[in-house]
């Protein structure tokens, strides 16, 4: 069966994240805002986002949306990356369906703040929001060694 992880990231740890998952898998992967091949040539299709004041990356959103009926016939597995564990589940609620909440399986990956690759306006948003004031990094590789592809 072939597989493929498609990300997003825009500080850097979604893709630790995906390169870490990659390490002991045999997969394809690729951003999601320059992946153009057919997703019918996969079978285990491998999402992930980082979360931003509560919301999934826009192009991830758009795959979801744009390929949810091909999505729904493919085993996937959500991995969403953030600092704010306590939200995860209202989080999920928010920004996936109930249909693909129900067919994937959706994993927590742990976060990072990683404020050196942030501009200054995110900096500045991040600070007052949640109080953060150095880089940090939580990944969870527990719960990213529970997939298997």
């Amino acid at each position: 069966m072939k597989s493929i992880i498609l990300y997003e990231s825009k500080a850097g740890c979604t893709k630790k994240c995906a390169d870490y998952i990659l390490k002991s898998h045999e997969a394809d992967l690729g951003l999601i805002s320059f992946f153009r091949e057919d997703l019918n040539n996969y079978e285990n299709i491998v999402l992930m986002t980082p979360v931003y004041m509560g919301k999934v990356n826009k192009k991830f959103k758009e795959l979801l949306t744009r390929k949810k009926d091909l999505l729904l016939t493919k085993r996937v597995i959500i991995v969403i990356i953030g600092m704010n564990h306590e939200a995860f589940d209202s989080m999920v609620k928010q920004n996936i369906d109930k249909e693909m909440r129900e067919h994937a399986e959706i994993i927590y990956g742990g976060g990072a703040y990683n404020l050196e690759k942030l501009n200054f306006i995110d900096r500045r948003i991040l600070k007052s929001v949640t109080g953060v004031t150095k880089s940090s990094e939580h990944i969870n590789y527990e719960n990213l060694d529970k997939i298997k592809i």
